[in-house]
């Protein structure tokens, strides 16, 4: 579910910008809790998954991995912004976004379920 919620954020960034008017920043305001929802949940799932003795080492490179990409996404924006226009750069990053959620959301249905013995 959370990756359909993900590709939501995206939806809805990506439609902000598209109207680039005052009120859609209505639009932006849901898709930061979301962000917050789909972040709190995929931890929860996360440390429920994996072994105590290495939870902290995995969600410290999670944590270092997140923060990789928003870099990098960051340096995306900045340059499309810089280069062609802010609306253009919230339009792509959103688009981005809802792609990658799509995605994570088809392969997800699309691929067996994980075998639960050990």
């Amino acid at each position: 579910m959370f990756f359909a919620l993900f590709a939501l954020i995206g939806l809805l960034i990506a439609a902000a910008a598209a109207s680039l008017q005052p009120w859609s920043v209505a639009l932006i305001v849901p898709a930061a809790g979301l962000f917050k929802v789909v972040d709190v949940n995929f931890d929860a799932r996360l440390h429920h998954a994996i072994p105590t003795e290495t939870r902290a080492t995995i969600a410290a490179v999670k944590s270092f991995a997140g923060q990789v990409i928003m870099t990098g996404m960051l340096m995306v924006f900045g340059v499309l912004a810089q280069g062609v226009s802010y609306r253009i750069a919230f339009m792509a990053c959103g688009g981005a976004i809802a792609l990658i959620g799509l995605g994570a959301l088809a392969r997800n249905r699309l691929s067996p379920p994980a075998s639960t013995q050990t």
